[in-house]
């Protein structure tokens, strides 16, 4: 997720003058067919009116999705995340151990939180550069590995 995060960084700063943007997404907790191989029983009576519970569903999930393909964002947001997320300073116990650290919103909400459709937010990252060192590092890594692979590709005999 980080290197997703990253590359994404990396790659709207490549691409901002040809009018190129991608977005990293984060579609929430959602109650999908992921689970399907828990204990049925378990999953009937715990696993499952748990899960119903707290976590999203399949279109709800989607709809971050869809807003980063159809929304019109600001040109410095490019994650984004469904839930609610109250900003640290709002919780100043909390705050006082973690700023030094992240510039991000309250951890606990980006995994389960109030749904409210999609947001555009800050993604935890490293404070010391905002992952921008890292994410060029990234960018230069997989530029690499895809010119070695091109070339493989090119050398290589024709199958039969």
């Amino acid at each position: 997720k980080l290197a997703a995060i990253l590359f994404t960084m990396e790659l709207n700063k490549q691409f901002c003058d040809a009018n190129i943007r991608a977005f990293s997404v984060n579609p929430g907790a959602v109650n999908s067919d992921i689970w399907r191989d828990v204990n049925p029983i378990l999953f009937k009576y715990i696993v499952g009116p748990v899960f119903r519970l707290l976590y999203l569903t399949p279109a709800e999930g989607a709809l971050t999705v869809l807003a980063a393909a159809t929304g019109n964002f600001p040109k410095n947001q490019s994650y984004l995340q469904p839930y609610w997320l109250p900003r640290l300073s709002l919780l100043s116990a909390y705050e006082s151990c973690q700023t030094c650290y992240y510039k991000c919103p309250f951890p606990v909400f980006e995994m389960l939180g109030p749904y409210i459709g999609h947001a555009a937010t800050e993604p935890r990252l490293p404070q010391k550069d905002g992952g921008m060192q890292s994410a060029s590092s990234l960018w230069i890594a997989c530029e690499e590995a895809l010119s070695a692979r091109m070339v493989n590709l090119r050398s290589a005999e024709p199958v039969k």
